[in-house]
């Protein structure tokens, strides 16, 4: 996790649960899911009021499959 968001999570994530989804293909890790699960809701974690992007971390080219192999999960 970047220090920045490990940071965010130490000061802003309690009572949250903390998911860091990796998706492989082929043994190859080809992108990361850093979310966050707080009252049965989930949302990427961190907060605009504090970093400038949200989103997935995913190898170029990759972008297809990784989404294809995450919402399928």
């Amino acid at each position: 996790m970047p220090p920045w968001l490990k940071v965010w999570w130490q000061e802003l994530g309690a009572g949250a649960e903390l998911y860091l989804g990796t998706v492989r293909q082929r043994e190859e890790v080809i992108g990361i899911a850093p979310l966050l699960v707080r009252e049965g809701k989930t949302s990427l974690i961190g907060s605009a009021d504090v970093c400038d992007y949200l989103d997935f971390v995913v190898a170029p080219g990759k972008e297809e499959d990784f989404f294809g192999i995450l919402l399928d999960d």
